[in-house]
Formats: structure tokens, sequence, C-alpha cells
């Protein structure tokens, strides 16, 4: 079941407190796409769900690099 206001936050460290929010979450099921033009990528390691109003974390996600260039 869905939450309420869920947003996707880009973080370094877990929380929302040291991320950036990219976007409200736009659906509970299937692909989605968010903008990140102007974002340095490189400086988070973490995706998560989380829910302001509630104050609750609902996933998250750790990024792992491809390739060594």
């Amino acid at each position: 079941m869905p939450g309420i206001d869920q947003h996707i936050y880009l973080t370094k460290f877990g929380d929302v407190a040291n991320g950036i929010d990219i976007g409200k979450l736009k659906t509970n099921k299937g692909n989605q796409n968010y903008p990140i033009q102007g974002i340095d990528s490189s400086e988070y390691n973490q995706m998560i769900v989380y829910s302001k109003p509630f104050d609750t974390y609902y996933a998250s996600a750790k990024f792992t690099k491809i390739g060594s260039n």
C-alpha cells in the first residue's frame, strides 16, 4: 500500500538530512524515471523513499559502480 507524500531522495549517508529530494514517488508499481540533470550523482551512493509527514523511511537501495574508468 502506498504511503502519504513519499519522495525519492539521493543520499550519501542514508538519511534525508544529508540527501537531495528528486521528486515525489510517481506510483508504487512498475518502472519510474526521475531527472537528475545538474546533480553530481557521484556524490550519492543510496536512494531512499521517505515520507516527511510520517517521518518514515519506506525503502532504500545502495548504488554500485559498474566498470573502472
